[in-house]
């Protein structure tokens, strides 16, 4: 859906502690870390190996709100900002960027998203080196958000949620956070909106990209429980394909003479024989469509009807 024209924004402000933080980058300045910061990371290297980390200096918020005069602003855009370590001036931080917000939801790290990290001064963490990290893959599920405008003229929101993100390289950044913010407001454009309930197909499962079950989220009938058919489809989810269905043996049949080599048997359910491949099998020379079992016997010294015996039947008598 596309939203109104008109959006109020926010100003960055900050969300815990003593501190204060810029409006546009990953720079500013604290003292001391405030356990009211209600966030927590674990971060993974290229090599798989995970590390939580807890420790907050700061966390901040900025964004965008459509705006009507007879109802409450709705959020657009977010940024989020979370600062680690006593001293926030070091490059410690987890960020995420959002356009085109429309509730609560799932958000996929995508053209309208971005997910960066950088784990530089992060206190016994390894570091992510000179350069953020950004993830290629990954997504940000919106658990709560909510706005109400007070009597100061100032919006509070209220924002909860879990990321998950995978960078190039294989490393990572999963976690959550929350904030409950009073926030001063001024006019700006909108550019729409957009959200995913995660699952798409509306059968009851989470698409499996989100972190649930459903291993594939656009199609209704296919969703862990779901009935399995021959289809060469994993209907239920299991990793398994046509599982616990009726097997018939089929045969590579390369001369095209309706008879299959023996020696490639392979079992399916009906409905998914292979390409080229019959039920029949006993084929005695696969590269001849003149012999097979039903071929007629002739004088030429070869078994033409596969029964291991050549020129049978007095067919070379005079």
């Amino acid at each position: 859906m596309r939203c109104a024209t008109l959006i109020t924004a926010l100003f960055l402000l900050p969300a815990c502690g003593d501190k204060s933080a810029s409006s546009g980058d990953d720079t500013g300045t604290t003292t001391g870390t405030d356990p009211s910061c209600e966030s927590w990371f674990n971060f993974t290297d290229s090599n798989g190996s995970e590390q939580g980390f807890g420790a907050c200096a700061a966390q901040a918020i900025k964004g965008a709100f459509e705006a009507d005069p007879d109802e409450t602003p709705d959020m657009r855009e977010i940024s989020f900002i979370f600062r680690g370590g006593a001293d926030s001036s070091a490059d410690c931080w987890v960020r995420w960027d959002q356009v085109d917000v429309c509730g609560p939801g799932y958000y996929p790290i995508d053209e309208l998203g971005s997910l960066k990290w950088k784990t530089s001064d992060c206190p016994g963490l390894p570091s992510s080196g000179s350069d953020s990290v950004s993830a290629q893959t990954g997504y940000v599920h919106v658990w709560a958000m909510a706005t109400e405008m007070k009597a100061s003229g100032e919006t509070e929101v209220i924002l909860q949620a879990v990321l998950q993100g995978t960078a190039e390289d294989g490393s990572g950044v999963s976690g959550a956070f929350q904030l409950t913010e009073l926030l001063s407001t001024s006019v700006a454009e909108s550019t729409g909106c957009t959200v995913s309930t995660g699952d798409d197909d509306q059968d009851g499962y989470i698409n499996s990209f989100y972190g649930g079950d459903d291993c594939n989220d656009d199609d209704i009938l296919t969703h862990p429980g779901g009935l399995e058919t021959c289809d060469g489809i994993d209907e239920n989810c299991n990793g398994r394909i046509d599982e616990g269905l009726e097997e018939y043996p089929w045969y590579e049949d390369s001369d095209g003479d309706g008879f299959g080599d023996s020696d490639t048997e392979v079992m399916v359910c009906n409905g998914q024989e292979p390409t080229g491949a019959v039920g029949q099998g006993n084929d005695c020379d696969d590269s001849d469509a003149s012999t097979n079992p039903a071929a007629t016997e002739i004088c030429d010294g070869v078994d033409n009807d596969c029964d291991t015996v050549a020129d049978e039947g007095g067919v070379c008598e005079d």
